[in-house]
């Protein structure tokens, strides 16, 4: 071939999204995220919360939310008008699968949105290991199965984050960026209206910051943040009005709620470095390549500050420093902590566990075999711990499931063996791959059914409720004294009038 026949033939440009890798990450996600969310496991107190909302939100209750006849205005409504409107296209049947499925969509399209993202703000191959690694990280898998309203409320924040990082690219190369601003608006009301004010600091604080370190807050009247009001007075403020209309004093409730719960009011008091461990936890096995993440992050931003305005890849790198570091920090600063509740930088952090993975790679090939021991040595280290650790925990709580999990910790071990091999061989995207489907499929197939065997059985919910229907005459009065118990309530199927207290009962 001659040279100018080499220059017309048509270059693909590395931060474009390999959309055949991102159809086959998505398959990947849909099977590991969807694979039977209705079986095996019962629901929680948490999803039983949003299971019998909904139920009651299909009797009529659509503006108010109520659980069990009383008034559930602690949480915003989408997550109940979802499962709701999936039940009604069910013949109105609310079970496990209408619960969870709102939140296994919603990871896979945090899946398609981070590689998407990644692809375009670094490149190609960023983006399809961020693709792989959201696939199969512990809190992506776990929470994915989860029916509650923090994955959905995810997805609408990494929507936002992803949505202006493009529309201020846009405008920066003196484009239009309206639909993507009109597109994060949207997905910033329908983060409010899927949790309450969490959104407003968790995506507001990130992106202020950001636009002052780079100095695009100079762009905020391409921001079409009058369009944005409306937005977002349309879409969340019909539904705040008609709260307030139905039950006046609807303000102090949420203040109550949710100021207390920042403060740590209900019972979920914990100090300032709860977090710490918990996002380690939550991104492995990705979580090993964090430090060195973070370490490239600082070593950039340290030496290339002056030249950030200038260059999109560190301008990205500083865009996700600042979507995790800065949500950690309001996340740490709440007294009211749960693990669940930073779902929502999760993807930054396997994103920058992605890029510590790539930076420690290029080192790796570098050294040489003095530094190959060290990896195989730290490889080893880790597994060890982190199973030993495990183990402890199994056979101090579920003597029942050692066997099973002397099996997952064969896989674990294979897949760490095969995934340090290729990794060694700068196969980066090879051992990726092995390990998000080994690891994503086992817990789908495998480490899911076993929940129910590291249940106590003499206090599963559907059992308790088939002894108490057997029980109750269909005429008699029944009720729950104290706070219900909202799996019994899902799995008895009928509304259980509440006393608040013995001392209330009249004989």
């Amino acid at each position: 071939m001659s040279e100018q026949s080499k220059n017309d033939v048509p270059m693909l440009k590395s931060n474009s999204v390999n959309w055949i890798a991102l159809a086959l990450i998505t398959v990947l996600a849909l099977a590991v995220f969807c694979y039977h969310l209705g079986d095996f496991v019962l629901l929680s107190e948490h999803e039983a919360l949003v299971g019998q909302t909904a139920k009651e939100t299909l009797s009529g209750h659509w503006i108010v939310p109520y659980m069990d006849g009383q008034m559930r205005l602690e949480k915003t409504p989408l997550v109940y008008w979802i499962v709701a409107g999936i039940s009604s296209m069910r013949n109105g049947i609310v079970d496990e699968f209408s619960t969870r499925i709102p939140s296994a969509i919603s990871a896979v399209v945090i899946v398609i949105l981070m590689m998407i993202f990644a692809s375009q703000a670094f490149d190609r191959k960023t983006g399809i290991l961020t693709g792989l690694a959201t696939v199969a990280s512990v809190g992506m898998l776990w929470q994915s199965h989860r029916g509650t309203s923090d994955m959905l409320m995810s997805v609408f924040v990494v929507a936002c984050f992803v949505f202006f990082w493009f529309g201020l690219e846009r405008i920066k190369s003196e484009q239009s960026g309206k639909l993507y601003f009109y597109l994060f608006y949207i997905c910033f009301s329908l983060g409010m209206l899927a949790k309450g004010p969490v959104p407003a600091p968790a995506v507001g604080l990130p992106i202020a910051i950001y636009l002052l370190c780079t100095g695009d807050w100079r762009y905020w009247k391409k921001f079409h943040l009058i369009a944005g009001v409306i937005i977002t007075a349309v879409m969340l403020g019909w539904w705040v009005l008609g709260v307030l209309i139905s039950v006046p004093d609807a303000i102090w409730r949420w203040k109550a709620e949710y100021i207390m719960r920042y403060l740590g009011g209900f019972g979920t008091m914990r100090p300032w470095y709860y977090y710490i461990p918990q996002i380690f936890l939550l991104t492995l096995p990705w979580s090993v390549f964090l430090p060195a993440g973070l370490w490239v992050m600082w070593k950039s931003a340290a030496k290339h500050s002056r030249d950030i305005p200038k260059s999109q890849n560190l301008q990205a790198i500083l865009y996700v420093a600042l979507w995790l570091i800065v949500d950690f920090i309001f996340f740490s600063i709440s007294k009211g902590k749960r693990a669940h509740y930073i779902l929502p930088i999760l993807p930054p952090a396997i994103l920058v566990s992605v890029l510590g993975m790539m930076a420690s790679k290029d080192r790796l090939l570098a050294e040489g075999k003095k530094f190959q021991k060290v990896i195989k040595i730290s490889t080893v280290a880790i597994v060890v711990v982190i199973l030993a650790i495990g183990w402890w925990y199994v056979h101090s709580n579920f003597q029942q499931i050692e066997t099973k999990f002397i099996v997952v910790a064969i896989i674990t071990v294979l897949s760490a063996i095969v995934f340090t091999t290729l990794y060694m061989r700068g196969s980066l995207i090879a051992a990726s791959s092995i390990l998000s489907i080994t690891l994503g499929l086992t817990f789908s197939t495998y480490i899911w059914p076993l929940v129910p065997q590291a249940m106590n059985s003499e206090r599963n919910p559907k059992i308790a409720a088939e002894k108490v229907h057997n029980a109750v005459p269909p005429d008699a009065k029944f009720y729950f004294i104290g706070r219900c118990d909202s799996p019994l309530v899902f799995y008895y199927d009928k509304i259980i009038p509440q006393i608040p207290n013995a001392e209330q009962v009249i004989e």
